[in-house]
């Protein structure tokens, strides 16, 4: 990654490494850090359909997970939300439009950004990405993500 080509120390504090977000008891595990970037989440939305409960119980403890270790160390934190509006009620959305999640999936990242501002408050940054889909051919991975470019970067 860009991060490990520079100046900065990175732990990924990954599944596939012994790091069970799910588990209160994981947060013992993690190194002493002073800066994370948030990404731990389920987010592949025709599942958040399909399976909700488990989309509101990972999403939900993931978050209040990574925020008590950033609480406890001190740290800074960026959280990657998602676009939280519904049906625009006008054009173009700006920040003071009304929120309207509309999949279970949109629904935990807003629970999840109440949550980073108030227990980290200051110390976040919550950035949402307004993206354009250029391509809808699927790339090959396990969650099908779409090719997307992003076009506008807001700081929320």
């Amino acid at each position: 990654s860009v991060l490990n080509d520079t100046k900065y120390h990175v732990i990924e504090i990954d599944y596939d490494k012994g790091y069970d977000l799910t588990s209160y008891e994981c947060l013992n595990k993690i190194p002493e850090f002073d800066f994370i970037i948030h990404l731990a989440s389920r987010s592949f939305v025709p599942e958040s359909f399909a399976n909700p409960y488990l989309f509101y119980h990972d999403n939900y403890i993931m978050t209040l997970n990574v925020l008590e270790a950033a609480r406890r160390m001190k740290a800074k934190v960026v959280f990657f939300s998602s676009y939280l509006y519904g049906s625009p009620v006008y054009l173009p959305i700006d920040e003071l439009h009304p929120l309207s999640p509309h999949n279970p999936y949109s629904q935990t990242k807003l629970i999840s950004e109440k949550h980073v501002k108030a227990i980290i408050g200051t110390l976040a940054w919550i950035l949402l990405f307004f993206v354009r889909l250029t391509s809808m051919e699927k790339v090959k991975t396990p969650h099908s993500f779409y090719q997307v470019s992003f076009n506008n970067l807001k700081m929320v």
